[in-house]
């Protein structure tokens, strides 16, 4: 059965997934010492092959990492811990490899060292996403510790990252109460900054900050400037409908004849759910009045022009046929 699925691990290295899956069932069926040996032997074989190729980048990070693994498994499991250890140690340049000994300084309370290992991480491999994941490694150091100032500091860098309100929420419980006006401020300087020249990469976390420090104001201006995103309209209009009747059906009439002009009439059943809703806030009447006007008058146009049709005579597809052989 061993040499079976030795012979089947080597037939699938077109495809690196499957091969490491049969590898790894491989063990499993290891009977004495000459198997172990030639095992062992493929694995290390193997990681060499990859890790001497330097046009497969993607394996490199991937596959031989999913390799060493095995191998340091099999070296532990047969009692060659140092061994185990050492080849650990001596891959430790890879991500998933470094992060198992940072897992184990952390685990260890041990962590000056585990803050060493992530910074020294982040010096070599100079990678955007992966300056992400090593900075959440030290956020949750930081939180371990109870770290207020680093936990700040960390959960802003990985907001403007990510722009994902959980950090908004991490850098407000860190921050000293009588700074976060301040703060807060600053913050949203820049992120309405952004917005404002189309870079914000997510839109709806601006909305989030204004509700969760109750800047009603802003709310409004936010969904006034972004009507035609009804989705955003829908998502926060119950908390200014009861403090900005009228602005916020004026906001949903520019929605709706927005999306009614991009859209046409197939949009037609989607807009009546949305007035049947605005008929919940105080004065829609004339508004929703305006807007089925708006509608009807439209489709009237529609009606009265036609449909402009294309009829394709024998004349057209003789010239055509002239040309081609011409």
């Amino acid at each position: 059965m061993f040499n079976y699925y030795f012979d089947a691990s080597k037939e699938w290295y077109y495809d690196e997934k499957l091969q490491i899956k049969i590898i790894a069932l491989l063990s499993h069926f290891i009977v004495d010492s000459n198997d172990r040996k030639k095992y062992l032997n493929w694995l290390t074989e193997l990681i060499d092959d990859i890790k001497n190729d330097e046009y497969s980048e993607y394996r490199y990070e991937n596959e031989v990492v999913q390799l060493i693994k095995l191998k340091t498994e099999f070296l532990r499991n047969g009692g060659k811990e140092k061994l185990s250890e050492k080849l650990l140690r001596e891959n430790i340049r890879f991500n998933e490899i470094r992060k198992i000994f940072v897992e184990r300084e952390i685990e260890n309370k041990n962590y000056d060292l585990a803050v060493s290992l992530v910074n020294e991480g982040i010096r070599v491999d100079n990678s955007y996403f992966e300056d992400i994941d090593w900075n959440e490694e030290l956020l949750r150091i930081a939180e371990l510790r109870d770290d207020k100032a680093e936990i700040f500091k960390l959960s802003r860098d990985l907001f403007f990252f990510e722009n994902e309100f959980d950090y908004f929420l991490k850098m407000k419980k860190s921050c000293p109460e009588k700074k976060w006006e301040k703060e807060v401020k600053k913050l949203l300087e820049e992120l309405e900054e952004e917005n404002e020249h189309g870079e914000l990469f997510d839109q709806d976390v601006l909305a989030q900050i204004y509700v969760e420090e109750k800047l009603w104001g802003k709310l409004l201006f936010f969904l006034k400037e972004n009507s035609m995103y009804l989705f955003l309209v829908d998502k926060y209009s119950d908390y200014l409908t009861g403090k900005y009747p009228e602005e916020m059906l004026e906001i949903f009439r520019a929605g709706i004849i927005s999306l009614y002009e991009d859209n046409g009439d197939r949009v037609v059943g989607e807009i009546e759910k949305r007035l049947q809703s605005m008929e919940k806030i105080p004065g829609s009447d004339k508004i929703i009045q305006k807007i089925k006007t708006y509608l009807e008058n439209k489709q009237k146009e529609k009606a009265d022009n036609g449909s402009i049709t294309f009829k394709i005579t024998d004349e057209m597809i003789e010239d055509a046929l002239n040309t081609k052989e011409n």
